[in-house]
This record gives structure tokens, sequence and C-alpha cells, in this order.
């Protein structure tokens, strides 16, 4: 994994730095996440973030054009995030 990323202002974070792994590649977002690391990606359908905030929720944002569209907090796991939000 070498495509890691700065994310800054993110909703539920009071940390100003978060680094997440930049793909959007299924498998590869599956692997980050599964070893804690925040995951974010783009194209031109539109971009996400997932990660994870201050009191441990796991956090899904999907924004277009710089604009957020959907955001979620999932509290049964990473995987449903996967197989329902993240469609590249």
């Amino acid at each position: 994994m070498n495509n890691i990323v700065e994310l800054n202002g993110l909703q539920g974070v009071k940390s100003e730095k978060v680094y997440a792994y930049f793909s959007t590649e299924p498998k590869e977002v599956q692997n980050a996440l599964e070893l804690g690391i925040a995951c974010t990606g783009a194209d031109d359908n539109g971009a996400y973030n997932i990660y994870f905030d201050d009191e441990e929720n796991i956090c899904c944002e999907y924004m277009q054009r710089c604009v957020t569209k959907e955001f979620k907090k999932v509290c049964c796991g990473w995987r449903v995030i996967l197989d329902e939000d993240i469609n590249f």
C-alpha cells in the first residue's frame, strides 16, 4: 500500500489530519479497512471517505463536486459498507 493521502476536516474527528489509503478497487479498500486504515477514493462519479471517528464509529461519506451527498455512521462493520455503499 503506497497510496497514502492526508484528509482534513472530517466530521467527528478532532485531529486535523487523518491519513487514508487512496483506492477505487474494492479488494484493496477491504484489505486496508481490515488493518484499521481509513480509505478514500474518487472517479468520474464522485468520491468517498471511510474512516473511524473519535468515538470509534465507522463513518462513510459520499461526495460529488466537493459537496457531501450522503453521510452514514455504520455500527455493524466495514463489510456492509463495501457490499452496499461503494460501487466503483
